[in-house]
């Protein structure tokens, strides 16, 4: 922010704002977020008069500001707050001064990287470096504590609110109160940018615009919800603009415009590309787009058979357990928030049931019998019982550690793993069948090196050649 010739500054701001009333109301979440009406504050038409939000660490000597007493507009390029609280009735104009922000750099990072994130799916740049004088822009002080402008230390955030935009809008997001929390301090500063261009708290965890803690991690949601912090229209005052319901990510794109679209990117985790599955196998995918995801599908033969909302970063899904044998095209299409999609497909084969091991000789070499299916066994590289480092080298999709071995393996089944195995829990969670001490698999050696693959495909044995019940 840069200092202005105060004199002439206010001055002129008083003959504009001349018969200007005071604030009408200060709406408070429960959750020490809040807003206050400014009337006349609103821009009158004419287009939107930015798409820049400056959020401002004041380092390194704080941010000084002019109280405006509810009489001078904010103006962001002039420090001026209608909002800030004065020092004294005796000169109600007397610059305060904001900390600078304590936190530490990595912590900086991560909350402007979370409000990017945040505003990303619009037609708005979020900086961190003041744009010249001669433009317009939105600004949140995010930094210092509320008693430095005159808020009791109850308040975590604070913006001036007008039913509709304010051109060069301060808004406060006190983040020396705790500066270590990220995600708090990214709650924050969106949502009082948020305020300053006309939106209001509403009843949807989940949302920027929400009053509710849970869940911490908050996005602009594509959903239309009441107004309110508390209860919808509650506290009255949260309905003063004449609406009862809102959509925050609707309203900015209406607002900012979209974003440039960008399609979803999407990263398979399993099944693996022509694995051998079993019916009813998982599906894992990473799927990421700076827009967010709204939702995506499970395909099979091109017939949507699941769709999943919020499943991110990564989103799991389950195959029919009633999915014929054979060959089958698994594809997971993605669709973000701005309507942009994308589709990714791999190749699998159902493997066909058996009772013992000769079943699976006629579908294929290397087949063994697994719990009633056969699939590739310790002789087919990434098979079951095959040494594997990622989930990429086994043809399941599964590479299982137990005990510092890793081995391809499979999860267990609910009639449990059969003679010769156990149902362990792997290093990552996972419950998987694995060799047994009785069936000769020791999990190292005596000197605690990992067990050798030949020991490994003896210890399977027992464990592929159980029947199907």
């Amino acid at each position: 922010m840069r200092r202005a010739q105060l004199g002439v500054v206010i001055a002129a701001a008083l003959a504009v704002a001349t018969g200007r009333a005071h604030g009408q109301a200060e709406v408070w979440d429960g959750a020490g977020r809040g807003y206050i009406h400014v009337p006349g504050l609103a821009a009158g038409g004419g287009g939107l008069p930015s798409r820049v939000i400056f959020v401002n660490d004041c380092k390194p000597n704080g941010c000084p500001i002019v109280p405006g007493n509810f009489r001078l507009a904010d103006d962001s390029r002039q420090n001026i707050s209608s909002i800030v609280r004065p020092v004294s009735t005796s000169d109600p104009y007397a610059t305060r001064r904001l900390a600078p922000y304590t936190g530490t750099a990595a912590a900086w990072q991560a909350t402007i990287d979370c409000v990017r994130a945040a505003y990303a799916p619009f037609d708005v740049t979020v900086v961190t470096t003041e744009p010249p004088p001669s433009t317009s822009y939105f600004e949140v002080m995010a930094a210092g504590l509320p008693a430095d402008i005159g808020f009791p230390s109850s308040v975590v955030g604070v913006a001036s609110f007008a039913c509709g935009v304010i051109p060069n809008a301060i808004s406060f997001a006190f983040l020396n109160r705790n500066p270590g929390n990220v995600l708090d301090a990214c709650w924050t500063v969106a949502q009082q940018a948020a305020h300053s261009v006309g939106l209001a708290h509403e009843v949807l965890p989940g949302d920027v615009m929400s009053a509710s803690f849970s869940p911490p991690e908050k996005t602009f949601r594509n959903q239309l919800a009441c107004i309110g912090a508390t209860g919808c229209c509650e506290p009255s005052q949260e309905c003063a603009c004449g609406v009862t319901d809102q959509n925050s990510f609707a309203a900015l794109v209406g607002l900012f415009g979209p974003a440039g679209p960008t399609p979803p990117a999407l990263t398979l985790h399993r099944p693996a590309a022509n694995a051998v599955v079993a019916p009813g196998f998982a599906v894992e995918v990473a799927i990421a787009d700076a827009n967010g995801i709204d939702h995506a599908e499970l395909r099979i033969d091109d017939v949507a058979v699941q769709t999943v909302r919020d499943g991110g970063p990564t989103w799991s899904f389950q195959a029919p357990a009633a999915l014929a044998p054979g060959p089958h095209t698994v594809a997971i299409h993605a669709v973000d928030r701005l309507g942009t999609s994308a589709t990714l497909a791999t190749e699998v084969t159902v493997a066909p049931g058996c009772d013992d091991h000769a079943d699976c000789a006629d579908h294929g070499p290397g087949l063994v019998c697994a719990d009633g299916r056969c699939l590739a066994g310790p002789d087919v590289p990434g098979g079951l019982g095959a040494p594997c480092a990622t989930p990429d080298d086994c043809v399941a999709g599964r590479c299982a550690e137990v005990d510092g071995a890793r081995l391809c393996a499979e999860a267990c089944p609910a009639a449990g793993c059969g003679e010769g195995a156990a149902c362990v829990t792997a290093s990552d969670g996972d419950e998987v069948c694995w060799p047994s001490e009785a069936a000769g698999c020791g999990c190292t050696t005596g000197g605690g090196a990992p067990i050798a693959p030949i020991a490994i495909g003896l210890g399977l044995a027992a464990l592929l050649g159980r029947r199907r019940r």
